[in-house]
């Protein structure tokens, strides 16, 4: 019980962050929306569009650490039969797409990050300002794939088949795009 109390909480604070970031992006956009129009200006758009786009990571990032790194996950996939495989397949085509999202939001902010520092600098900053911090979101979006395709490839998937001494032994998620089965022979005859 205060085992799975634990491991409830360590859930918690995983998603909790990338879910506080998530709210205060929105929080943010609506800021940058509301203020302007209370003082009779127009809403500043290119930075509300900034900020828009940092949600993106924030979500991806809440979405990637609640649907691969709770405990829960990795209890169910243990490599025993047909159906195991088949979730294994199923996960990492779903990270595969993750982390294609993930490097294109992380190029885009690259980029608005380089048009505002460069190409069109304002005054107040606030540009830059957010698409570092969009960079930032998107780079952490990716190393949060990232570790949730070889923490749950290479540390609880690789699991014996029988006792026969064949174990099943599979590929990194991220570096192909199907999983490559070998058979390792560990000498017990």
């Amino acid at each position: 019980m205060l085992n799975q109390l634990s491991q409830m909480s360590g859930d918690f604070f995983k998603i909790l962050i990338p879910t506080v970031w998530t709210i205060v992006c929105i929080v943010s956009v609506l800021t940058y929306a509301l203020v302007p129009l209370g003082h009779g200006e127009q809403p500043r758009w290119t930075t509300m569009c900034l900020i828009s786009s940092s949600l993106i990571p924030g979500f991806g990032t809440t979405y990637t650490v609640w649907k691969h790194l709770r405990q829960d996950h990795y209890n169910e996939l243990v490599l025993d039969n047909d159906v195991h495989r088949d979730k294994i397949i199923v996960l990492q085509t779903q990270l595969n797409h993750e982390m294609y999202i993930a490097f294109f939001v992380l190029f885009l902010s690259l980029c608005s990050v380089v048009f505002f520092t460069f190409i069109a600098p304002r005054e107040n900053g606030a540009d830059i300002s957010w698409g570092f911090i969009t960079l930032c979101s998107a780079l952490t979006w990716v190393i949060v794939v990232f570790v949730a395709g070889r923490r749950g490839i290479n540390s609880n998937l690789i699991q014996p088949l029988s006792n026969d001494g064949v174990e099943l032994a599979t590929t990194s998620i991220l570096t192909t795009s199907n999983i490559e089965l070998e058979v390792v022979d560990n000498g017990d005859v």
